[in-house]
């Protein structure tokens, strides 16, 4: 699709596209008509059944104009139109799209920002999507088992319900799950995007038990475990369990926020104060879960959260997280920002997948263990927390919208989830110890309340690494996994040995002047020895650890030094976890040469960025000396720096980006003093960095010359200085262009094909020189420039 684009973009194809269908009895005629944003190449669209198994109808934008499109789809049954924008701002600013039905719109959007996509559903049964739901109340339910059915439940009362499909006229396995909206809703076959989920509880069902909001509006979701029950009757129940009583007053040891009817309290002078929550890590769980597996094409959220570090296949090592509370008090976290009520500092919104992150959830961790030294992986975010197992007897209530684990309940994360992996692709042969561990912070919950214990909050398992050629083998040796030990020889310790080979030493990983700060000075150090190109590649400098200082190891420094800190970015992608980055082979830039301005002295360089903005570069010209730079990027704030050998480097400190463009577009002007060669060209391209702190691929576009009329001398030791003729031929006049800074006298002379001199100049002390044609016949004439450097001679022709 990437090569359609560009052909497209390099072909200038304005054709308004038109296909009509002509539809056979029984099917239906859609029309889909698209006004594209600017970003045309972003935008897709699908029509599927209900289940998104069958793909009825697709089409793209290949061109900025407008397309509209007829598919023939069957008459009965649940449709639904997918809108996709691989970049995730919709159609906003200018954009359109409309969905005919047989001539009767269905659905218009005019610059709507839908994020990655949208959906819009026809001619479905109620209970066939989310936004055709059936209404349900408390009771005996007899749930439609056509397929996944969906069902609209206001409760009328605040406290705990239960939703279950335990029947003993149950054939099949079933699952459950429960969401407080309906737009923008990611729907999978496990617990993502839902605030509830649960696939186990009873034999031959599954049970789901959460607290509800009076009066608010739930989407619950039934669904089969299996392909093999389809049309198979699924009766459950859903029940009003009753309020949450508990003391529901702030000042108690045992305040429960959720509670709506006052019980007792306990307070400070009593000894059962000593209560608390008690986060443990499942070690068996985790072990007996460690499975090799390979990632094809992974979804772009998955690189863009940090649960991977490239595009293409990846080798992954997946296991399951269970988190269980085995104290004597919730770990409350508290409600979602979507409550305003009670809301939490606790949470981050994910752009990617349209839902909030936990902070401080759990973390995986990666040991050298024949050096002790932490392999940067990335890390873990919990979407979620919540009462998916009550096996140690407690009464589960929480969810999503409402996030802790009771005591005596567990949440878990199963192995086939995205992110509930590490990426091991590229890792180097060796023995590694995987460690888990959860509130890894130690963060107080909500309420303020700490853990009894934090040593319980560990897991770990072994595994050694090779490779059969680029193929891993991973053996997992957890019988003889010995606890983690640090440098310093403690076990679990965080002593790390730092680039310089130091236990526990001061020196960490991109700090340039070495104050133990990792700042905009560094970043600026890193920059300044980019473009010198002078800099060793160590251990504590190379950031990307690809043996060379650039652009990009400054743009790593940079996210570290303006992110680290930030609640906000943390677990949308992880900074500071050194090597890191990651090439976008699938981000594809092209630098090209623009106008070259022999009068005003000027070259322009062009960028062709069909997929992200852009917030650094570093690239170089050649056949010019440059005397000075100007950016032409709207918006770009950066300071671009440049030496005597044509490189030019520029980062922005604010993040701020030079704008998408499927069109080659002025970014860099070059100022110059003189011309130095034949052609002036983009030599070749270091590094661009995108907005996603990403390298790009980025490559020089052809030709990547222009040509400058340089002729040469007879010396046959090169010319004495460089000249410039333009126009070449010429009608009304031409104008000489030469190098001479400092005024200096210089002689011009022409003289036609027989040696004649036919017109002569003297005393120039200018840097170009225009003489008017006249009289003079149409031919081929030489000129000369002389001067205290030596002379130069060169064609010109007059027609």
């Amino acid at each position: 699709m990437n090569k359609i684009y560009l052909l497209c973009v390099i072909c200038s194809l304005a054709v308004t596209q038109f296909l009509f269908a002509q539809c056979p009895p029984g099917q239906s005629i859609i029309r889909v008509e698209v006004t594209p944003d600017q970003y045309w190449n972003e935008v897709s669209w699908k029509i599927t059944n209900a289940n998104n198994s069958i793909i009825y109808a697709e089409g793209e934008c290949t061109d900025p104009d407008p397309v509209a499109y007829e598919y023939c789809v069957p008459a009965e049954g649940c449709k639904v139109f997918h809108i996709i924008d691989d970049f995730g701002d919709g159609m906003a600013p200018d954009g359109t799209y409309f969905v005919y039905k047989n001539d009767t719109l269905i659905h218009a959007s005019i610059g709507e920002d839908y994020g990655l996509g949208e959906s819009v559903t026809f001619d479905c049964l109620p209970g066939t999507y989310c936004d055709h739901t059936l209404p349900i109340d408390t009771g005996a339910i007899a749930f439609t088992s056509s397929a996944d059915m969906w069902y609209r439940f206001v409760p009328a009362d605040t406290g705990i319900y239960m939703i279950n499909t335990c029947n003993i006229a149950n054939t099949c396995p079933t699952k459950i799950w429960v969401y407080n909206r309906c737009a923008g809703i990611t729907v999978s076959n496990n617990q993502t995007g839902a605030i509830f989920y649960a696939d186990n509880g009873c034999d031959n069902g599954a049970m789901a038990t959460l607290y509800l909001a009076g009066g608010l509006e739930y989407f619950i979701r039934i669904g089969y475990a299996t392909d093999s029950c389809a049309n198979t009757p699924i009766l459950g129940a859903l029940t009003y369990v009753g309020p949450i009583v508990g003391c529901t007053d702030p000042a108690g040891c045992d305040y429960n926020p959720l509670a709506t009817v006052s019980g007792p309290c306990i307070y400070p002078s009593s000894p059962e104060c000593l209560n608390r929550p008690d986060l443990l890590v499942r070690q068996d769980v985790m072990r007996n879960s460690l499975a090799l597996d390979y990632i094809n094409n992974p979804d772009d959220c998955a690189v863009q959260e940090g649960c991977l570090h490239g595009v293409g296949e990846r080798n992954v090592i997946r296991f399951t997280t269970q988190i269980q509370n085995i104290g004597n008090l919730d770990y409350f976290i508290g409600k979602t920002p979507d409550d305003p009520t009670t809301p939490s500092d606790q949470f981050v919104w994910d752009v990617c997948h349209n839902h909030w992150h936990y902070r401080g959830y759990a973390q995986y961790i990666l040991f050298n263990a024949a050096t002790s030294e932490q392999v940067p992986i990335g890390s873990k975010n919990g979407f979620c927390v919540l009462d998916l197992e009550c096996d140690n007897g407690g009464a589960g209530k929480y969810s999503c919208i409402n996030m802790g684990i009771t005591a005596g309940c567990g949440d878990i994360y199963d192995a086939s989830l995205d992110c509930q992996w590490i990426d091991i692709t590229d890792l180097a042969p060796g023995a590694y110890t995987l460690v888990m561990r959860v509130n890894w912070d130690q963060s107080p919950d909500k309420l303020g309340r700490i853990e009894k214990d934090y040593n319980n909050n560990w897991a770990q398992a072994c595994f050694n690494l090779s490779y059969d050629g680029a193929i891993p083998i991973v053996d997992f040796i957890n019988d003889n996994c010995l606890p983690f030990v640090d440098c310093l020889g403690v076990p679990y310790g965080n002593a790390q040995v730092d680039c310089e080979g130091t236990c526990n030493g001061p020196v960490i990983r991109g700090d340039w002047d070495k104050n133990a700060v990792r700042d905009a000075i560094d970043v600026q150090d890193y920059l300044a020895a980019s473009l010198a190109g002078d800099a060793d590649a160590t251990e504590c400098r190379d950031l990307f650890d690809n043996n060379q200082i650039d652009v990009y190891d400054a743009a790593l420094l940079q996210e570290c030094a303006l992110h680290s800190e930030d609640p906000t970015y943390w677990g949308t992608r992880f900074p500071c976890q050194f090597p890191g980055g990651m090439e976008n082979p699938k981000d594809i830039v092209f630098l090209l040469p623009g106008a070259l301005d022999t009068i005003a002295k000027t070259f322009d360089v062009q960028m062709m960025n069909l997929f992200n903005k852009q917030i650094g570069y570093q690239f170089s010209v050649s056949g010019l000396q440059i005397s000075s730079v100007e950016n032409l990027a709207i918006g770009f704030d950066a300071p671009i720096q440049f030496d005597n050998t044509g490189e030019l480097i520029a980062l922005s400190p604010t993040e701020s980006g030079i704008k998408k463009s499927t069109l080659p577009t002025n970014f860099v002007r070059i100022h110059y003093s003189q011309l130095t060669a034949p052609q002036v060209c983009v030599s070749g391209v270091t590094a661009v960095v995108n907005n996603k702190y990403q390298r790009s691929n980025a490559t020089v576009a052809s030709p990547a010359c222009v040509n400058t009329n340089l002729t040469a001398t007879d010396d046959p030791n090169g010319p004495a200085f460089a000249v410039f003729v333009q126009p070449n031929p010429f009608t009304e006049s031409a104008t000489l262009s030469f190098y001479n800074p400092h005024a200096e006298p210089m002689a011009i002379s022409l003289t036609d094909g027989l040696g004649r001199t036919v017109r002569s100049f003297a005393n120039i002390r200018t840097e170009s020189f225009t003489f008017e044609r006249d009289d003079l016949p149409a031919g081929v004439y030489f000129y000369t420039i002389r001067s205290a450097k030596g002379s130069v001679r060169g064609k010109i022709a007059a027609q």
